[in-house]
């Protein structure tokens, strides 16, 4: 009983059997909270200001019992608000509270009578809140008496009072029973609602002086239900009369209800949608077992239902469907129609794509990298990596179509940088990431962003897409490929008019341009045309994109329009940005008549205005309104001559490209001074361009003394004297310059017009302002536009610079003294490469020392290594010159290079060497390395000189120098031995032939090879499948171990140390006393003895001039001529089957070619070709004549 009678009361009003004790009255001043939820929403201002908050009392009763709760509050401006109060721990419900007034403020004060709660003697915790603003004075607890225990007085069973034998609707939810006193909050008694098949889950919830009984399943039809209220207590404990209700539910003709559904969740994921949600019935409460219907409307198209089902416990229910059947682009709404519910529930998911049109990358899952120390990390995340570097993603489309790429993205700092995109090889765009927020942190990353990068056509299946990026690093959080519907037109306007049927438009329109509602791709207008109607005439246009926005394409008129004419626009084959190619659109549309107002604009350019030997030339552009030369347009050309009026000379009509070119000729030649030239264009405002002019009976003199002149005060004279004349102020532009340099420029000078002396006086102004210059803002002030104009030097070139302008004029300010046009242009030139060079921190090349020291006939070696690492070369452009005993080898000289392409150009001594390189952002040190093979004894030298182009990063390359360096060679002759020596076989000087075989020998399984056991040559890992070949003539000491260790498998094998290979390894090594009469072949030559043996042997013979030629790479159709004759192989050319290439074959050796052939020795290399003049490497001579050796 204790515990009962702790148990919260509540009540909004007092009740009829409840009277309050005037004796027991505690009063709660608002101010003395103890504590506050939420203090930055509570004022104390002796009465206190609070909302969305709780406050905390502590109340001090008298006695124990039952206290009536009225605090005493205002709202403000009179808002209603929702009060929860709480006692001891226990919650007394929630209570709406509005105010009958309003004011500006706070509505006036009023004491409300909110609830009944127990309170123990002594202390007890109250707490109040409040969502809405409140102004609140105190609150009072005031004491009641015990009543009389309640009794029903009424009982409704939906909105139908009970009555025994009645029939209720089945969509029935609630029950109400109405006592005479307030009910116990917090208990519900024994509330029981049961038919033949069981009891129905009900929640019973006292309210006051009812007890409110919601029915939290549906009911069934045609049945019988009992209705038990048992042990319900009043607010005093009093447990009330147990009671029981008989009433049976309707048939479905005769069924009702209410209530309503909602949704609480609705995504979309990979097309499968999920909605879940409560049936509620008529207060609002979760009712089981009602009926519930999913629809779905799609972009365009009416609803469907796509799933049902039955509310579960407390209402709960979850519905499903997949979309994957359709091609969804927009917004997706749902609606939840729940059985007896008023209205559907609805909830839009905006802007869904289907899956199979929407295609994401996570960043870090890329496939590949070219750069991996520059790449992290790799995963389900996302990933960064730096600038140079191309990373590679593959995917799969499962739809053709249109698509958007866009990326979640950022850069370091928030720089800018540019992408250069490729799907599946082909380029599709170069993109530039501007980044509207930069980080500001060292070492920070930019914010992630959404990005649109371009559009591009996907094809279904498999796709490598690749991303180049050039700037900095770039971070990627993840990629979209996005499906997109077709472009339409949005809007078409002429001449800025909007375009209407049947409207006419001024003849003076020269654009038209077509708005779309999507990106249109650029050079897609091959198919836009513009034509007269009733003809085949066609009016030219270009067509370009708005480059401020992709959506609109602009269609300049090239020629001018007729008056009155009628006109045909068509837009075919036109693609928008993500590859859809559009529907053919025509625009039919009349110009004008000439009576009508024609309004246009354009302008027109004076390109060029001369007057030579009194004829006046013209030449200009009349543009349009889109500044695109226009053909039609009527051109009026005035002159105004010293001391005249302007005069009406000539009038024309713009020609193709709106180009007008007219000529004039003066009344009279006799013209000193300004002339100005004066064009009114059609639409345009007049153009005017100045000459001055000094007809040839003033001028031709004034040359021709100037020519003769010997001392720079001769020519000063000269120009003073004629200055008037001349059109120039010497005292004013050489003012603060020393005129002898200035005037010395003219002394003797050949100068034959009028123009050529004025470009002369003004481009020597510039030179002697740099010459005289004393620091670097003077020669910036010289280096003006105009000044540079003069000597046809691009004025961008000083804008890249930037910060590095300064080292351009310290440069010119250092240089040697200006004499000529052609010195400024070189001096200039040559600051501006220093400049840029040091703007994109790039420096001179030097090279690192290295030489070379090895046998006759053996391959030198030679690294060209930077002293310090470079980065941001494209190309280096080498000049290798041999001297010494490697003079006349530069045809054997190779060079190879990891950086890139080589090409090499012989001429004489000199090797001329060029390496693209590919990748130019890694940092290297080596540029490549030199090899050749010398046949000669002694010392000789590779002296390597010049220029590497380095990338800037502008419009500009910087050419650096690479500084001359001398590399030595020194070839030690060989070990020779005497014609006394003995042979290691049999045969003197006419000896019998030895055995030979094949130059392409196939492997014989009987073939006996002697291997080491020590590895003995260091890289025959480059060619594996010649190394028992390879041994087994070391071991036969036809070759021998060179210093270095190395065999060099895969080099071009010489015909010298052919020739050696196969006079050691068949025995061919004799005594003879054979004369060799090769005009290229001398005893000191380390070669000498094989060459004698092999022509002892006769398998040699010299050509036409006599030459041996050793040190050429030996061909394949020369083996065939050695080993014909070596083999003694009878030589036939009477062949039905003749190699493809027979044409190439050299006569001399056709009937060795064919003998071999005939006899299994050679075959083609495929196709039937046979390349005769391709050499053969050093690991293929082994293997053949390894094979020869041993049969």
């Amino acid at each position: 009983m204790k515990k009962l009678l702790a148990v919260l009361f509540i009540a909004t009003m007092l009740l009829g059997s409840v009277t309050v004790s005037a004796a027991v009255d505690i009063v709660v001043k608002a101010n003395t909270y103890t504590e506050t939820s939420n203090p930055q929403s509570t004022s104390n201002w002796g009465s206190i200001s609070f909302k969305n908050c709780v406050l905390t009392y502590t109340v001090t009763a008298p006695e124990s019992g039952v206290y009536l709760i009225k605090p005493t509050f205002g709202t403000y401006r009179g808002d209603p608000t929702v009060i929860s109060l709480e006692v001891n721990g226990a919650s007394l419900g929630t209570y709406n509270v509005s105010p009958t007034d309003s004011a500006p403020n706070f509505s006036a004060m009023k004491e409300y009578e909110l609830a009944y709660a127990t309170l123990q003697a002594g202390n007890n915790t109250f707490k109040i809140g409040c969502t809405h603003n409140i102004y609140m004075q105190q609150v009072t607890f005031s004491k009641v008496d015990s009543g009389m225990a309640g009794k029903r007085e009424t009982l409704t069973i939906g909105s139908e009072a009970f009555a025994e034998g009645s029939v209720y609707p089945r969509g029935t939810d609630k029950i109400a029973a109405g006592y005479d006193t307030a009910i116990m909050a917090g208990t519900t008694g024994d509330v029981k609602l049961a038919c033949d098949e069981g009891e129905v889950a009900v929640s019973a919830v006292p309210a006051n002086k009812n007890v409110n009984i919601y029915i939290k399943e549906t009911l069934q039809y045609n049945t019988v239900y009992t209705l038990t209220l048992e042990n319900i207590q009043d607010i005093y404990g009093n447990v009330l009369d147990t009671e029981s209700f008989v009433f049976t539910t309707s048939d479905a003709s005769a069924d009702r209800g209410n209530g309503s559904a909602s949704i609480d969740t609705f995504t979309i994921i990979s097309d499968d949608v999920t909605v879940t949600g409560v049936a509620k019935g008529s207060d609002g409460m979760g009712v089981a077992g009602r009926t519930v219907k999913l629809s779905v409307t799609l972009p365009g198209q009416a609803p469907m239902e796509m799933a049902s089902g039955v509310s579960g416990a407390e209402g709960a229910y979850t519905l499903t469907c997949n979309l994957s059947e359709h091609d969804i682009s927009g917004d997706v709404t749902a609606a939840v129609e729940a059985e007896y519910a008023v209205s559907p529930a609805t909830e839009t998911y905006c802007d869904y794509v289907s899956a199979a049109n929407r295609i994401v990358i996570n960043g870090g899952q890329y496939s590949s990298t070219s750069n991996a120390a520059s790449t992290s990390p790799k995963g389900n995340g996302g990933m960064y990596y730096g600038t140079g570097v191309t990373i590679t993603y593959n995917f799969k489309a499962v739809r053709e179509g249109g698509f958007l790429l866009s990326g979640v993205m950022g850069t370091y700092g928030g720089r800018p940088i540019t992408l250069t995109i490729h799907l599946d090889g082909a380029h599709v765009a170069d993109y530039v990431l501007s980044p509207t927020v930069s980080d500001g942190s060292v070492g920070g990353m930019g914010p992630l962003l959404p990005y649109d990068i371009c559009g591009m056509w996907l094809t279904a299946g498999e796709h490598e897409l690749t991303i180049h990026n050039e700037g900095t690093t770039h971070y990627i959080n993840s990629l979209t490929f996005l499906k997109q519907p077709s472009a339409e037109i949005d809007s078409v306007r002429i001449g800025g008019n909007a375009y209407r049927e049947n409207d006419t438009y001024s003849r003076g329109t020269d654009v038209i341009s077509v708005l779309y509602t999507n990106d249109i791709a650029d050079n897609s207008f091959d198919g836009i045309t513009l034509t007269e109607q009733g003809g085949q005439t066609s009016v030219p246009v270009s067509v370009s994109l708005n480059p401020s926005n992709a959506k609109e394409i602009r269609i300049a008129l090239r020629e001018t329009p007729d008056y009155n004419k009628s006109y045909t626009l068509s837009l075919a084959k036109v693609r928008d940005a993500c590859g859809y190619t559009l529907q053919t659109k025509t625009f039919d549309f009349a110009t004008k008549s000439m009576d009508d107002e024609n309004p246009g604009s354009g302008s027109a350019v004076i390109n060029s205005f001369s007057i030579t030997d009194g004829i006046a030339a013209i030449q200009g552009v009349v543009n349009s309104s889109q500044g695109v030369g226009i053909k039609g347009r009527k051109v009026d050309w005035y002159l105004t001559l010293p001391n005249e009026t302007k005069t009406l000379v000539e009038s024309a009509v713009s020609g193709t490209d709106g180009i007008f070119d007219i000529r004039y000729t003066l009344p009279a030649d006799d013209v000193k001074g300004n002339v100005r030239s004066t064009v009114c264009a059609e639409y345009a405002d007049e153009a005017v361009k100045d000459y001055y002019y000094i007809s040839g009976q003033y001028i031709l003199p004034i040359l021709k003394s100037l020519e003769s002149t010997q001392t720079w005060e001769e020519a000063k004279e000269i120009l003073e004297t004629n200055h008037g004349v001349l059109g120039i102020s010497p005292d004013t532009d050489l003012a603060g310059l020393a005129q002898e340099g200035f005037y010395s420029h003219f002394v003797g000078a050949s100068i034959s017009s009028t123009d050529q002396f004025r470009k002369f006086y003004s481009a020597m102004l510039v030179a002697e302002k740099i010459n005289q210059a004393t620091n670097e803002s003077a020669v910036k002030a010289a280096l003006t536009e105009e000044a540079l104009a003069l000597f046809e030097i691009d004025a961008n070139k000083m804008t890249v610079l930037e910060n590095s302008l300064s080292r351009l004029c310290r440069e010119l300010l250092n240089a040697d003294i200006i004499h000529s046009e052609e010195e400024f242009v070189k001096a200039f030139d040559n600051a501006f490469n220093k400049a840029l060079a040091e703007k994109a921190n790039l420096s001179d090349i030097s090279l690192a020392e290295d030489s070379a020291s090895v046998r006759e006939g053996a391959e030198a070696e030679l690294s060209l290594i930077a002293a310090d690492p470079f980065t941001n070369i494209k190309e280096f452009n080498l000049r290798a010159e041999l001297g010494g005993v490697l003079a006349g080898n530069a045809d054997y000289l190779d060079f190879t290079s990891s950086l890139g392409s080589v090409t090499k150009r012989v001429e004489g001594n000199t090797v001329y060497i060029t390496v693209a390189v590919e990748d130019i952002s890694s940092q290297n040190d080596t540029i490549g390395a030199l090899s050749l093979v010398n046949s000669k004894a002694g010392t000789g030298t590779v002296t390597f000189t010049g220029t590497a182009t380095g990338n800037t990063g502008t419009a500009y390359d910087a050419l650096l120098e690479v500084s001359e360096k001398a590399m030595h060679v020194s070839v030690t002759e060989q070990k020779k031995n005497s014609d006394s020596s003995a042979s290691r076989g049999s045969g003197g000087g006419g000896g019998s032939k030895p055995k030979g075989s094949v130059i392409a020998p196939t492997d014989d399984a009987n073939t006996e090879i002697t291997t080491v056991q020590q590895e003995v040559f260091s890289d025959l890992s480059e060619a594996e499948w010649a190394k028992e070949y390879i041994m087994g003539l070391y071991n036969m000491q036809a070759i021998t171990k060179p210093e270095e260790g190395k065999f060099y498998p895969n080099r071009e094998i010489t015909r010298a140390e052919f020739i050696k290979i196969v006079v050691l390894a068949n025995d061919m090594y004799t005594g003879s006393t054979t004369v060799v009469n090769f005009n290229d072949v001398s005893e000191g030559d380390w070669y000498y003895q094989y060459v004698k043996a092999a022509v002892n042997f006769s398998v040699i013979e010299g050509d036409d001039t006599g030459s041996f030629r050793p040190n050429d790479r030996i061909t394949r159709e020369d083996i065939c001529v050695i080993l014909s004759r070596l083999q003694s192989k009878a030589e036939d050319t009477q062949l039905d089957d003749l190699f493809a290439d027979d044409a190439s074959i050299s006569a001399y050796a056709k009937a060795a070619v064919y003998g071999m052939k005939k006899a299994g020795i050679v075959n083609g290399l495929g196709n039937n070709v046979f390349e005769p003049k391709a050499n053969a490497t050093r690991a293929m001579a082994a293997k053949i004549i390894y094979g020869i050796a041993k049969q």
